[in-house]
């Protein structure tokens, strides 16, 4: 394959990405919704269960990173690659950790003692960057050696190391081993996402195979993808995998089914539509804010007690992607703005033109 060669850009990413983007949100808007209402233990559990259906953004927002780039960039490195992603993706990593640390602590060494801990051991929702940076380490390695891999045996071992290292922290957590050291943040390391990034590897190298995939198989691939989220619901309210969360060896099909079942129904409309665009433009600003936003400006200064649920909620899920968007979108028209909160995407008339390719869109 020809890397020199330009290449069309894979709008349908963009819904992908979008609803990826939404559902992060969501799931934050309905954590703080039964956290606020104290409801019942069986409230919690069809809660907590419909929230599992959300738990495939993260990952997918991982799997999408490795996906734009082994599309763009199936043989090589692009000049810049390195400045531009510490910019516009870790500086805003580190000055969201410092603005976390300064709203939600008073003194400043408690500030300084969290801000270490989001930073260095990500404890809070943008961990995933880290994650991402490490995959554009393997990246970096796999276009050298990693490539003389074949599809099928790359991706049933990326599955396996995957699925039993995920399997493993199962079981002890079932066992309610303590989980210390390294263990304690086992979901930082690769082995616990290295699925999704195969995935999107070879899904961006062989990007027409893939199409060629969805399209042939996309009945199945819809069918599978409402039961295989009925089946993880159903698990989390079992109560068989006790904890809501993205780290589990079950969300992996179900995130590979998700990515398929939406690029599937974007590639049916006509054009994507303006408000997925400027959402995905805008994605890692909102990812990065939204929790902010909700817990702070919205709950805790600006909405009035008492407040029927079902509106708390459309306040919180709305006012979380809005803002942030704005804020997003304010700050990228002010000099390194960009630094703070990611960099916008390109115009929707540089997308729609068809001039418009893979490698000038991922220069970011």
């Amino acid at each position: 394959m020809n890397a020199s060669l330009e290449k069309p850009f894979v709008g349908e990413l963009f819904f992908v990405r979008a609803i990826a983007c939404l559902s992060v949100v969501c799931l934050h808007a309905i954590s703080l919704m039964y956290l606020t209402y104290n409801p019942t233990p069986a409230e919690t559990r069809w809660v907590q269960a419909f929230q599992m259906l959300f738990m495939f953004a993260t990952p997918l927002f991982v799997c999408i990173s490795e996906f734009l780039l082994a599309y763009s960039y199936p043989d090589r490195i692009p000049r810049g690659f390195w400045k531009r992603r510490i910019q516009y993706i870790l500086l805003p990593f580190v000055f969201m950790g410092g603005l976390y640390a300064f709203v939600y602590k008073q003194t400043w060494p408690e500030r300084l003692e969290r801000f270490m801990d989001m930073v260095f051991a990500a404890q809070w929702h943008g961990y995933f960057v880290l994650i991402i940076f490490q995959f554009y380490v393997i990246h970096t390695w796999w276009i050298r050696r990693g490539k003389k891999w074949p599809l099928r045996k790359g991706l049933f071992w990326a599955f396996a190391i995957n699925f039993g290292y995920l399997f493993i922290i199962f079981l002890l957590r079932m066992q309610q081993v303590t989980l210390d050291g390294w263990m304690q943040h086992h979901h930082l390391i690769f082995p616990a996402w290295i699925f999704y990034f195969a995935v999107g590897y070879y899904a961006g190298v062989y990007f027409d195979e893939f199409k060629a995939f969805v399209t042939k198989y996309s009945k199945w691939i819809l069918t599978g993808t409402a039961g295989y989220a009925f089946l993880v619901a159903f698990i989390k309210y079992a109560g068989w995998i006790p904890w809501t969360a993205s780290k589990r060896f079950d969300i992996l099909p179900y995130t590979i089914l998700m990515l398929c079942a939406l690029y599937y129904l974007a590639t049916r409309m006509k054009e994507i539509p303006s408000w997925v665009i400027l959402i995905s433009h805008t994605s890692y600003g909102i990812y990065l804010l939204h929790p902010i936003v909700m817990g702070k400006l919205l709950k805790e200064t600006l909405l009035p007690d008492g407040l029927p649920f079902a509106i708390f909620f459309v306040v919180m899920f709305t006012g979380g992607v809005i803002i942030p968007f704005l804020v997003t979108y304010i700050l990228n028209q002010l000099p390194y703005g960009a630094y703070l909160v990611g960099k916008l995407g390109k115009s929707r008339k540089s997308i729609t033109n068809r001039r418009t390719t893979a490698n000038a869109y991922y220069r970011m």
